[in-house]
């Protein structure tokens, strides 16, 4: 079982219908499991909340409960976050997923950024151009 975890550009992307075919096996590859952090509701649930999205809201709550470990907001996540940033010029939400994804003992970090972005530069961690999954 390979332990997944997806950046919030996969979700948007899925929920939006971008690539569909790929986001969808993805999504439904049962060699999968997939974890995540917390932070990751507080970046994709609020849009779809405020206009009453409920389709994209249903889509996502269905991908939340797949998710079979979380990673909690904490002092320790958040230190080692910013050993992550200080490394690389990395966003402050993607240090965390990184951080998480390390915490969370991912397999591989999908993201749909492009990958010429310091995420792809992280260390111990494979990070996957959804493009090429």
């Amino acid at each position: 079982m390979k332990r997944t975890y997806l950046d919030s550009s996969v979700l948007i992307q899925a929920v939006r219908g971008v690539d569909g075919d790929r986001t969808t096996a993805l999504l439904e590859d049962p060699d999968r499991e997939f974890v995540a952090a917390t932070f990751l509701k507080l970046e994709v649930l609020p849009q779809p909340t405020f206009h009453k999205r409920e389709a994209e809201l249903a889509f996502l709550r269905d991908f939340f409960g797949q998710v079979v470990e979380w990673c909690d907001a904490s002092e320790d996540l958040l230190s080692a976050a910013l050993a992550e940033a200080g490394a690389l010029p990395l966003a402050a939400i993607d240090a965390i997923h990184v951080a998480a994804a390390k915490r969370l003992h991912a397999d591989e970090f999908i993201t749909a950024e492009r990958p010429n972005k310091p995420l792809y530069r992280v260390r111990g961690l494979k990070v996957c151009f959804l493009a090429n999954i």
